[in-house]
């Protein structure tokens, strides 16, 4: 049996001003245990604070001034592996609250989840997945439009494929699945969504990537009448290393949001193009910006470092999420420069 944790920290902000800034910091830890040979448990704990889109329906106030969100989250998961079966039973508590809000007490919520998930590999670079969860959101009070709550109880059911981290040319995972989310109020309508989830990378050459990403989501709202939002992103970017150290990347990103019960659409385009620095950085501290990092075990959802057996092991990171395959590998610098181009298309 050994033991193993990461603490990472990531702080980060570009102000400009009260209505057009973007602030946010992140504090988060993350640890696991690992019981058996086969089995582990992992836990992450995090602190979110970050300000609302400017372009948020939801926010108070009318003269585009910004308020801050605040998320404490909580998740644990137990792992076990058989042979080539892997099974993942997680749960996960937060708390989100809205500051300098006087509707706050219609907007603030409190989430559990409850999500299991069975994967069978075939080989390193393949396996299929299925995963089934639950979802209570719970409001503090009714919604000054309507005097609803928005309380409720969703459930969710994903298949998808995993084509590993180390392939040659395909990695990353991709999912379909379907979605509910039941308000409490008899009067506010059912959200369901067919769901797209995808992280895709194809190496088209040792140096040109292809990534396809994709998530849906069913999130909270207090717009009158609408019980939900169904949120879907598909984005499509070509990465290309002119250098060891200068990587180029552009794309283009597709947004919507429908507002189940109200007849509100959101859509938008996002174009960038942006390079990204590398650089070597000591063992022990990585710095760039989220990325993710699998587990050294069956969890799909938790990220962390891979520590030896048999011995205790802990690494500071600070300046973004874990990035990078592990100690002493590159990780992308904080400076990204990126040029961004969004164009609303409809509303």
């Amino acid at each position: 049996m050994h033991s193993s944790s990461a603490y990472e920290m990531a702080r980060g902000s570009t102000a400009t001003s009260p209505t057009l800034g973007d602030a946010q910091s992140t504090y988060e830890f993350r640890g696991r245990l690992d019981v058996l040979r086969s089995t582990n448990l992992e836990i992450v704990a995090g602190h979110d604070l970050v300000r609302e889109d400017a372009n948020a329906i939801d926010a108070a106030s009318l003269d585009g001034t910004r308020g801050n969100q605040t998320v404490n989250r909580v998740t644990v998961a137990a792992n076990h592996r058989f042979n080539r079966l892997s099974l993942n039973l997680r749960g996960g508590l937060s708390e989100t609250t809205y500051e300098d809000d006087p509707f706050a007490a219609a907007r603030n919520f409190t989430q559990r989840t409850l999500t299991g998930r069975a994967t069978w590999s075939f080989r390193p670079t393949l396996a299929a997945f299925g995963e089934v969860g639950y979802d209570r959101r719970e409001r503090e009070g009714p919604v000054a439009g309507d005097g609803l709550s928005r309380s409720s109880d969703g459930e969710r059911v994903r298949l998808g494929l995993s084509f590993g981290e180390t392939g040659a040319i395909l990695r990353g995972e991709a999912s379909l699945g379907y979605g509910r989310q039941r308000p409490d109020a008899a009067a506010l309508p059912d959200a369901e969504a067919f769901l797209i989830d995808a992280n895709l990378a194809w190496r088209i050459t040792p140096l040109t990537s292809l990534l396809f990403t994709a998530d849906t989501n069913i999130d909270e709202t207090s717009v009158a009448g609408a019980s939900a939002t169904v949120g879907r992103r598909m984005g499509l970017a070509v990465r290309h290393a002119f250098r060891r150290h200068l990587i180029g990347e552009t794309g283009v990103t597709y947004a919507s949001q429908d507002y189940v019960g109200s007849t509100l659409d959101e859509n938008e385009i996002e174009f960038r193009a942006r390079r990204i620095c590398r650089r070597s950085l000591p063992d022990a501290v990585h710095r760039g910006p989220p990325q993710l990092v699998p587990l050294d075990g069956p969890e799909p959802g938790l990220r962390g470092t891979r520590c030896p057996r048999r011995r205790p092991c802990a690494q500071l990171r600070r300046g973004g999420p874990l990035s990078g395959p592990g100690p002493g590998a590159l990780s992308e610098h904080p400076l990204d420069l990126a040029l961004q181009i969004i164009a609303q298309v409809g509303a």
